[in-house]
């Protein structure tokens, strides 16, 4: 039993190791009843796994927290471009939305 607990935590620990993510911050005036709506319109963007979007009406700024497909994870070469961060600036822009940030989450 030990032994299959501790398995189960390695690749457990294994698996999150691994994960890609990113946040791409931005500024502008939101409505924070349309997040749920623009998460889900996010997770269709090609690679996307889950999105996570966190506003803060009073500063007017907020960011966008993506983790990307396993597949996408596990791809090398001229496949990594399948995921570009052009995406969610079209999709921020397009929102009247002021791109600022993006950078990839240490882990």
């Amino acid at each position: 039993m030990k032994t299959t607990t501790t398995l189960l935590l390695c690749l457990f620990f294994a698996s999150i190791s691994y994960s890609q993510s990113y946040v791409y911050s931005f500024e502008g005036t939101l409505d924070s009843s349309s997040i749920p709506d623009l998460e889900r319109i996010c997770e269709n963007i090609q690679s996307v796994h889950s999105v996570k979007i966190k506003y803060k009406e009073d500063s007017e700024m907020g960011e966008i927290f993506i983790t990307l497909d396993e597949s996408e994870k596990n791809r090398t070469g001229e496949q990594e471009a399948l995921f570009s961060p052009v995406d969610f600036k079209a999709f921020l822009i397009s929102n009247n939305l002021t791109p600022l940030d993006f950078r990839e989450l240490k882990k």
